[in-house]
């Protein structure tokens, strides 16, 4: 038996990420990658991710208040991921961030703020100041650990496909009794 009130999570062993930055003229830019960037700090997986699907491993930093990390450029456009069990209500929220970290997260109607508590939405509908990000938990399975990678998105389109996607393989596994 588990304890009633412990939400349960996979282990994140790291980040799928789309885009990275570039600094020019002393401002940093973010860029469109046409293959994948792996974010880690387990380094182990992303040498294993290198022999499969190309790129070098090196160091990486977000910022410079973060944990030091691993990156790895692949010369891949498409991994084989499984879809790992998530809520699809849970994937997408409107999300106010500073150099403090997450201030507020909303569905467009309630405030759930950083002490847990549920509140009405600030923003005007017509003009948020919270972004929409999307996140999806995917597994690798061609690499050698447990848990889960995230990949995050903040456009519309991965917004209002990924939920339903995310619905369609749920229910295909409960149907056929193995994930697509």
């Amino acid at each position: 038996m588990s304890i009633v009130d412990l939400q349960l999570k996979a282990r994140r062993l790291g980040e799928i990420r789309l885009g990275d930055t570039v600094t020019r003229d002393g401002k940093t830019y973010p860029i469109s990658l046409d293959t994948f960037r792996l974010t880690s700090v387990a380094k182990g997986l992303l040498d294993q991710a290198a022999k499969l699907w190309g790129g070098k491993v090196v160091p990486w930093q977000a910022s410079e208040k973060s944990a030091a990390k691993w990156q790895l450029v692949t010369d891949t456009s498409e991994l084989p991921v499984y879809v790992a069990p998530q809520d699809p209500d849970s994937v997408t929220w409107y999300e106010s961030w500073t150099a403090g970290g997450l201030q507020r997260r909303c569905d467009g109607e309630s405030i759930v703020n950083r002490g847990g508590e549920v509140l009405p939405c600030v923003c005007d509908p017509e003009n948020r100041e919270c972004r929409m990000v999307t996140r999806l938990q995917v597994m690798l399975p061609d690499l050698p650990d447990v848990g889960v990678w995230t990949l995050s998105s903040t456009g519309f389109y991965a917004a209002s496909e990924i939920a339903m996607s995310i619905q369609i393989v749920m229910k295909s596994a409960q149907v056929t009794g193995a994930l697509p």
